[in-house]
């Protein structure tokens, strides 16, 4: 997926992350890290704790995964655990979710200021 970012940065697109920034993504973001130095005025990551995982592309396409945990279901209900995924392609939803995409980011913070808290809570309780 970085490699897929760069990408787009090099062809000149501006990419907006949202995402949760959390002790278990410390290492996905470092991942991205290089791309933050190289392309500061192309690509911004920001927190906040939400359920989904996905991204949308323009006006043009939506794609969603969730993970369905076997033992969050009835017995018999779910026979295994699955990964399910969700594509967009209906203008009208896509305009939606772009609506929800930017509601909630305007309400997220950057993620350099919730790594520093992230830090700040590792380091009182180790």
């Amino acid at each position: 997926m970085v490699d897929f970012i760069e990408e787009q940065l090099e062809a000149g697109v501006y990419v907006k992350v949202l995402c949760r920034v959390n002790i278990s993504s410390l290492a996905n973001i470092e991942k991205m890290s290089h791309l933050l130095v190289k392309y500061p005025n192309q690509v911004e990551v920001r927190h906040r704790y939400q359920p989904l995982r996905g991204f949308i592309i323009d006006d043009d396409f939506a794609r969603f995964k969730t993970w369905e945990n076997k033992d969050d279901y009835k017995l018999g209900e779910l026979h295994k655990s699955t990964r399910v995924y969700y594509e967009v392609y209906s203008p009208e939803w896509i305009a939606w979710l772009q609506n929800v995409f930017w509601s909630m980011w305007r309400s997220s913070i950057s993620y350099e200021k919730r790594i520093k808290e992230v830090q700040r809570i590792v380091a009182s309780t180790g």
